[in-house]
């Protein structure tokens, strides 16, 4: 933050001044990408965004409800955030950006999808 030894507290304040100044915005990626479409919603449901079209601040997303452990061992699959939905038991809902809660990767089988919550993430 100080480059040299000469007037230290005037390039403090300086620094702090730029980063006031400064605006960064924080822009959602948007993307067409079923990959990058699974989310975890603040209920624990799984959801998956099936369309770009925004009304009202809310995006069209295709609800798994019912989470179910995956695994029981060394711990519960909920605490790390995976959790396991049938597939057949989905609903079509608008939900509110707000309500989106952690992005997360998603797994398709059979009969069941697992989502994965993304634990680090910018």
């Amino acid at each position: 933050m100080v480059r040299s030894g000469t007037h230290p507290l005037t390039q403090i304040a300086n620094r702090i001044e730029e980063r006031c100044a400064s605006t960064l915005e924080n822009k959602d990626r948007q993307t067409k990408k079923s990959k990058d479409r699974a989310f975890i919603l603040d209920s624990d449901n799984g959801c998956e965004i099936t369309n770009d079209v925004e009304k009202d601040g809310q995006v069209l997303c295709r609800i798994y409800r019912n989470p179910a452990l995956l695994f029981m061992e060394p711990c519960h699959s909920f605490l790390l955030g995976v959790y396991s939905y049938i597939r057949k038991q989905t609903t079509m809902r608008w939900i509110p950006k707000k309500r989106i809660e952690k992005r997360a990767i998603k797994i398709e089988n059979e009969e069941t999808v697992t989502f994965m919550a993304i634990l680090h993430q910018q």
